[in-house]
């Protein structure tokens, strides 16, 4: 009898790779990030079938979907479809990771369709949830009066981050996120009771914790209070101007931005780096670090603020970002800038400086004059300044300037960045 002859090429070679264990295979989809790509192998052979539907992570970008050819219908409707049935489809007990993001530019998404994806993490006991789904300009009406989202518990969440585009947020109150390290909340509008109880409460192993332009419902003062909290981020709206209260015995690094309440009590007797976008003296608020060093590893601000400057006078890094250096009009008329000796810098002492960088988009006539005061501090160790301009005409103009009013001894350094730094 004459022997069959044995296939060679790409058939055999799909046998090979159909013939992987679940695992490997898992591993070849996961390379593509994209849930709607892996599922499309499922025509190749009946192997592949539902390998796409037990893959540990589920990815939705938005973004990615819909600008082929073979997209008829419209990229919201699409996106929504796509969604929703490959989350029917899933058949895995558990998910890793849960990613989905809103096409840009699209109206925004029902909030019955995104509390779905929210309960089927909450089933699938996602460890990383990730639903980004901003508000367009192309919706209708007032996003402060869109359904309610309600944020369940979700077992064995250790990653939860949530932009919401101003829509209303609720917690289940019974629940306790009991493995939840990392939070971050952006664009969402809640109720400060609500907040104050899932940090205080209902994350008890919580780290690190990022609110972003978060509003809170005008009602009462809010107190946070952490165990757990080594860094927090804190861009949050309050509509009253009404106080806050942060303790947080654990809590390294501070940012805070656009804080507009009447006063802020932090207790952080750790606090190392300090963050602070915005005017902390203008508003007449009341900022008080009760337990905190004066001493900080990193102090950075978007304005000069005389409050916090004296609050911490020993600091390893300073950084001052995007500063006005000339005066500013709106500075108030009880700040120390406007006495007439904060021009002397003779009497400054900066024993530990060594290196100053400026980056500057703008000149102004305000930064030699920092420099020139720079200059004359009580430095003995400063060994080198460096600016970077952002704008070549920039550089033409005060590089000389800038160079007549610094020390002999001082190495100055200048750099010409282009837009992207």
């Amino acid at each position: 009898m004459q022997k069959r002859r044995r296939r060679h090429g790409p058939a055999s070679a799909m046998d090979c790779i159909s013939g992987l264990p679940d695992e490997l295979l898992h591993d070849i989809l996961l390379r593509l990030n994209s849930t709607r790509a892996a599922g499309r192998t499922s025509v190749l052979s009946r192997r592949w079938r539902n390998v796409w539907a037990t893959l540990p992570q589920l990815v939705f970008d938005g973004d990615g979907y819909g600008t082929g050819s073979d997209s008829a219908a419209p990229p919201a409707a699409s996106f929504l479809d796509s969604v929703d049935g490959a989350l029917r489809a899933y058949s895995a007990p558990t998910i890793d990771v849960l990613d989905i993001s809103q096409p840009s530019g699209c109206p925004a998404f029902p909030a019955r369709r995104v509390g779905s994806w929210l309960r089927f993490a909450s089933r699938r006991m996602a460890r990383t949830l990730s639903l980004d789904v901003p508000w367009s300009s192309s919706t209708p009406g007032n996003p402060r009066k869109a359904e309610v989202l309600v944020l369940p518990t979700i077992d064995g969440a250790q990653y939860i981050w949530l932009s919401l585009g101003k829509r209303w947020l609720r917690i289940r109150p019974a629940g306790v996120f009991v493995a939840l390290t990392d939070l971050t909340i952006g664009g969402a509008t809640m109720e400060g009771r609500v907040l104050e109880a899932l940090v205080c409460s209902q994350c008890p192993r919580l780290r690190d914790l990022r609110l972003l332009q978060v509003t809170l419902a005008p009602e009462s003062d809010i107190s946070l209070r952490s165990d757990s909290l080594e860094t927090l981020s804190f861009w949050v709206v309050f509509p009253n101007r009404h106080r806050l209260e942060i303790v947080a015995p654990k809590m390294e690094q501070l940012c805070v931005c656009q804080l507009y309440s009447s006063g802020a009590r932090i207790s952080a007797p750790k606090l190392a780096e300090l963050v602070w976008e915005g005017y902390p003296d203008f508003f007449g608020s009341d900022i008080q670090f009760v337990d905190a060093s004066r001493h900080l590893r990193v102090l950075e601000v978007s304005e000069i603020s005389g409050s916090l400057m004296q609050r911490f006078d020993k600091v390893d890094e300073l950084r001052l970002e995007d500063v006005n250096i000339s005066r500013s009009p709106s500075c108030p008329l009880p700040c120390p800038c406007r006495l007439p000796e904060s021009c002397k810098a003779d009497d400054i002492t900066l024993d530990s400086l060594e290196v100053v960088e400026i980056y500057l988009n703008e000149g102004s006539p305000g930064v030699v004059e920092f420099v020139k005061q720079l200059s004359q501090c009580n430095a003995a160790i400063l060994k080198k300044v460096v600016i970077g301009f952002y704008n070549k005409l920039v550089y033409d103009r005060f590089c000389a300037q800038i160079r007549g009013v610094c020390r002999p001894n001082i190495k100055v350094e200048f750099v010409v960045l282009d837009s992207d730094g």
